[in-house]
């Protein structure tokens, strides 16, 4: 099945009007974070990939501008579109508002990945997929900002919990939802709750649906 790539960073707040979101500053080697954070993605199996960013900020740093011409200089930009909306309640909403900007031509499956995580993943699941990490692998995060999973033996979820540690096992983000189409409805079933967190998609798709959802461990885990 096809698959999309599609990175929500809309995320607005009163201080990005004084100084520039970290994931749009300029990493080491020369590109924006937010870049540098899906290199280590195995791109080439993506038909398409989609960056949201907010109006906001693309007005007062001209965002979009510098995304097309460091994706060209990347050789991405023919296979990217910058998405640009308006402000969203929470990521949730920034998933909606990207998709319906979306010219869908048939189902597919849709890869979330949180902009300020950056890690590598040698190939990509069919199934439904939480992409994790440990603890105990990785220095100098917040525990109290991840979300955390527990499992069965066969690496099935049982819950998955934001800013609640009940593991050592966290969402490294990066989703993936082998049906965008039922995808879509689930996000629109609860997308009017405040402070939604795709971790709460998958635990609604868990408890209502009984979906199953696995976990796969990526490598070289690192956040900005």
């Amino acid at each position: 099945m096809d698959k999309i790539l599609l990175i929500p960073a809309a995320k607005y707040i009163d201080e990005y009007e004084y100084f520039i979101p970290e994931i749009f500053k300029i990493h080491d080697t020369g590109v924006l974070n937010i870049l540098y954070n899906i290199i280590g993605l195995p791109l080439d199996d993506f038909i398409k990939i989609y960056i949201t960013i907010n109006k906001k900020i693309d007005k007062k740093y001209g965002i979009k501008k510098i995304l097309e011409f460091q994706l060209e200089e990347l050789n991405l930009k023919h296979k990217t579109e910058v998405i640009v909306v308006d402000d969203t309640t929470n990521v949730v909403d920034t998933i909606l508002n990207s998709i319906s900007k979306i010219n869908l031509l048939n189902n597919c499956g849709i890869f979330i990945k949180d902009a300020d995580s950056n890690f590598v993943l040698n190939e990509l699941n069919d199934e439904n997929t939480v992409y994790t990490y440990f603890l105990e692998d990785v220095n100098n995060i917040n525990p109290s900002s991840k979300s955390y999973v527990a499992t069965t033996s066969d690496d099935i979820i049982l819950n998955i919990i934001e800013k609640r540690v009940i593991s050592s096992e966290f969402c490294a983000g990066g989703y993936y939802f082998s049906n965008i189409i039922n995808f879509i409805k689930l996000c629109e079933n609860i997308h009017n709750y405040n402070r939604l967190y795709i971790s709460n998609v998958i635990f609604y798709d868990i408890l209502y649906n009984n979906e199953v959802y696995r976990t796969e461990q990526v490598l070289q885990y690192n956040e900005n």
